[in-house]
């Protein structure tokens, strides 16, 4: 469907407020019971609340020394939410609560769709059930191990299923990006070109409502990105593509 005429609603929030529902949940779980729990006296504080250091922060591996002292599951559903106790080098411990999704091995994929022959993006209309109102995305789902043999194929399967494409050439953006500081979540960033129209898609998932389709102008996606009307993930990927498509003259 064009987007010619398309009347792009009122901003929801600003762009710096905008949340995504999976990163609003880590941080509700987080607020309503980070405890720091440490083995310490009460009248001992964490050193590191106390000092300012200089150094440059260094690149976070998953092997740290931060140790890890226990990690179990205490509520899971759609997500997974885990309880992390952590002992810092001070020797100070404290517990959190960290989201992941397990069924989907932390991965999630979200998708630019652009046509070089006509100019423009393809955005979708879609209901969010964090805000329990439809809002605008781009292309974005799951891998799901048991279906896909990597991240690719996840980003073409959505692809086909949400915006009917098929085809076309997917060119990695980003990779193993965090989703949220208290999440194990990872986003993989994709732009995909060309794609041609699927008169037999495959079927959406049932827990999915998508009212449109629409192919935009490049100018209409910096709106909806500065308008805040598409959630973080969403809102990254298209400035991630729009600076792509710069570099190859089509922004």
């Amino acid at each position: 469907m064009n987007a010619s005429g398309l009347g792009f609603a009122t901003p929801f929030v600003n762009l710096m407020r905008v949340s995504y529902s999976h990163i609003q949940t880590s941080t509700f779980f987080h607020r309503l019971s980070l405890k720091a729990c440490t083995t310490q006296p009460p009248s001992q504080s964490n050193p590191s609340n106390t000092s300012r250091h200089n150094h440059k922060p260094a690149r976070t591996t998953r092997t740290s020394q931060f140790e890890i002292l226990e990690h179990r599951p205490i509520f899971q559903r759609y997500q997974t939410v885990y309880q992390r106790d952590v002992r810092f080098p001070s020797g100070y411990t404290v517990s959190y609560d960290v989201l992941g999704s397990v069924r989907s091995d932390f991965k999630s994929v979200f998708v630019f769709p652009f046509n070089r022959m006509t100019n423009r993006a393809t955005v979708l209309r879609e209901y969010a059930p964090g805000r329990n109102a439809e809002t605008y995305s781009f292309v974005a789902g799951m891998y799901e191990p048991a279906k896909h043999n990597d991240v690719y194929a996840a980003a073409m399967t959505e692809l086909n299923e949400e915006a009917r494409l098929k085809g076309g050439q997917l060119i990695s953006l980003a990779d193993n990006i965090a989703a949220d500081k208290y999440s194990m979540n990872e986003y993989f960033f994709f732009l995909a070109l060309d794609c041609r129209p699927d008169e037999q898609p495959a079927n959406r998932d049932d827990e999915e409502w998508i009212s449109g389709v629409y192919d935009i102008e490049l100018s209409q996606v910096r709106k909806l990105i500065s308008r805040g009307q598409l959630n973080t993930p969403n809102s990254l990927l298209g400035m991630l593509a729009l600076d792509k498509l710069r570099d190859i003259g089509f922004a």
